[in-house]
């Protein structure tokens, strides 16, 4: 019962600010990361873009 409440708050805190379930699940993620694990050295690391082709890889994308 406990888990349920932190969680409804979560959702309370995060979810009217944010326009989709990406950026909303991605603040929960982060809120849950600082209460569990505030004392350890946490970094969050996030691709700007995500794509795929179908054959060959993007040109200029390999060093």
């Amino acid at each position: 019962k406990e888990d349920k409440e932190k969680f409804q708050e979560l959702i309370a805190h995060c979810k009217p600010d944010w326009p989709n379930s990406y950026i909303f699940s991605k603040c929960l993620a982060e809120n849950v990361i600082m209460d569990t694990a505030s004392d350890l050295p946490v970094a969050i690391m996030c691709p700007s873009v995500v794509v795929s082709t179908w054959k060959h890889p993007i040109p200029a994308s390999r060093s």
